[in-house]
């Protein structure tokens, strides 16, 4: 088959499911419900999973959330989680991505690398905001521990301090993520993960893009720390969902000592983190790598993702599993996930 063959099979293959929202927007983009978040959970007729599909070019399909912000080269493993199980077709898929003149090697598009800005940090404002992350997870943070965090009480304090005059979102938006979120920045910094600490919006998290140059990074957030990729010193390497998953990894399991990666993967794709983890020089047979994953199939049955099922991570760690000592998924038996209090956290540990 031609690529522009693969790519109108692929189209006809998103409108065949049966019961999932799918709109045609334009000759190059199409709309239905993201597999990697759930999407909204308030009207399940509509979609915020954008997919750009080219016929007329050799570029690779890309996609975008506007929900959860995923985004990437659509990927024979995403054909799944899109429930499009047909196998040819992912084998085309994986022909498309080889071929296509604006992919690398990794999967990865080009232009969506790790270019780290150089932005500093206002002071920590104590108040709601902090005291709603010491809630969730049941301890007293010092400013220095919220320093080291990368932790952004005002975004518009952020802005001042670094002397930007614009911002990346509507003023409306703006004014929400002064008032009701507090943030942390990204690897990078180049964007600003804000969460809603009042728990009354819709999106629980926003992921700012402090300029426009730096909205093609990839996206993940990582807690400071020191690691020799050399040594023959055990390296642990976590990862996680979400921030505050991450922080308590840090703070509750106490994964705070040196040779400790702690990464928010910043979603539920965890290959393009893997990914670059390697890239850098994070192989070998000292390194441990854990994924503190989501305990859907037991808090959160109803909008149960496949990504957080044990099967995929075990097909998806396997892909990996020779670079490294151990590779081990933990579930919180006592809560959804593990950015909870200490005495939330009961962890069942599996092995690949």
């Amino acid at each position: 088959m031609t690529n522009k063959e693969i790519k109108q099979d692929i189209i006809e293959k998103l409108f065949q499911r049966p019961g999932i929202y799918t709109r045609k927007i334009n000759d190059k983009q199409y709309r239905t419900r993201c597999p990697l978040c759930g999407d909204s959970k308030k009207n399940e007729n509509t979609g915020h999973f954008y997919i750009k599909i080219d016929t007329s070019d050799n570029s690779p399909i890309a996609y975008h959330c506007f929900l959860c912000e995923e985004g990437g080269i659509l990927q024979p493993s995403l054909l799944s989680l899109l429930e499009i199980d047909d196998i040819d077709l992912k084998s085309n898929l994986s022909m498309l991505n080889k071929t296509s003149d604006k992919i690398d090697k990794k999967g990865l598009i080009n232009n969506n690398q790790i270019i780290t800005f150089d932005y500093k940090l206002p002071e920590i404002t104590r108040g709601v905001k902090t005291e709603y992350i010491e809630k969730r997870l049941g301890l007293k943070i010092t400013d220095n521990e919220f320093r080291s965090f990368k932790t952004i009480t005002s975004l518009s304090d952020f802005l001042l301090f670094n002397n930007i005059h614009n911002i990346t979102c509507s003023p409306y938006v703006a004014s929400k993520l002064e008032s009701k979120y507090i943030g942390f920045l990204s690897h990078g910094n180049s964007h600003i993960l804000f969460r809603d600490v009042t728990d009354t919006e819709e999106l629980r998290w926003v992921k700012y893009s402090i300029t426009p140059k730096s909205s093609n990074n990839r996206i993940f957030y990582s807690i400071e720390s020191e690691v020799d990729i050399f040594t023959k010193d055990k390296i642990i390497i976590n990862l996680a969902e979400g921030v505050l998953d991450i922080l308590s990894a840090n703070l509750n399991l106490k994964y705070n000592k040196p040779n400790t990666v702690n990464i928010c993967v910043s979603g539920k794709y965890y290959d393009s983190i893997i990914m670059y983890l390697i890239s850098i020089g994070f192989v070998g047979s000292n390194i441990e790598l854990n994924i503190f994953a989501d305990n859907d199939a037991k808090f959160n049955n109803k909008n149960m993702n496949k990504t957080t099922s044990l099967s995929y991570y075990k097909k998806m760690l396997n892909k990996y599993r020779y670079l490294f000592k151990d590779c081990n998924v933990y579930y919180n038996l006592k809560s959804k996930d593990i950015g909870v209090p200490i005495d939330k956290i009961i962890l069942e540990k599996y092995t690949v």
